[in-house]
């Protein structure tokens, strides 16, 4: 959840005047409306099939709930999509989001889908002015990450190992001096 919200930021910015449909109302996506009103979402719908479900998500992130039927009412209006549902069948089809596209005058739409099976027709991914992102692609901009993360903890460690030994021969060479003196002392 964290992760889509990330590669929202770094393809729109601040996400203060963008409009985010969230499709389902469970874990996942609580936490992805959570994340998104914590970085200042502009706007916020929330489909789900249970309208009342939808509307107690909407209630805790000042959200706007709707039922899935209002689908093609609310994609024209969503600059960013994130869906999971438990449906076993995909509820985002590409001539839905087709016919979206038409309505926004082809204004770009980021989606993400992280339903297992998918909630977003792969035909969707081949349209233009859609930039549509898996579980599977989450997972390896994570894995990226973790990399990138793993490769500056070692240059740290590397810098404190330095730094470390910089100190304990300065340590060393005080105790050195504080010796050296008192050898002269005692000798004069």
């Amino acid at each position: 959840a964290y992760t889509a919200v990330v590669l929202a930021r770094q393809i729109f910015g601040d996400l203060d005047s963008q409009t985010v449909v969230l499709v389902g109302a469970g874990e996942l996506v609580q936490l992805c409306g959570r994340y998104l009103v914590d970085h200042g979402i502009g706007k916020l719908l929330i489909l789900n099939r249970s309208r009342q479900k939808a509307e107690e998500l909407a209630a805790e992130l000042d959200a706007t709930a709707m039922t899935l039927d209002h689908l093609e009412e609310a994609l024209p209006r969503a600059d960013i999509l994130i869906s999971s549902t438990a449906s076993p069948t995909p509820v985002i089809r590409a001539d839905d989001v087709k016919a979206a596209l038409r309505k926004r005058r082809h204004r770009p739409m980021f989606m993400v889908d992280i339903a297992v099976p998918r909630d977003i027709e792969p035909a969707v991914a081949r349209l233009r002015d859609v930039y549509l992102y898996s579980i599977d692609d989450l997972q390896q901009v994570v894995d990226e990450n973790m990399q990138q993360r793993s490769e500056a903890a070692r240059a740290a460690q590397s810098d404190v190992d330095e730094a470390v030994s910089g100190f304990m021969r300065w340590l060393y060479g005080m105790r050195a001096a504080r010796t050296l003196k008192r050898i002269r002392e005692q000798s004069h």
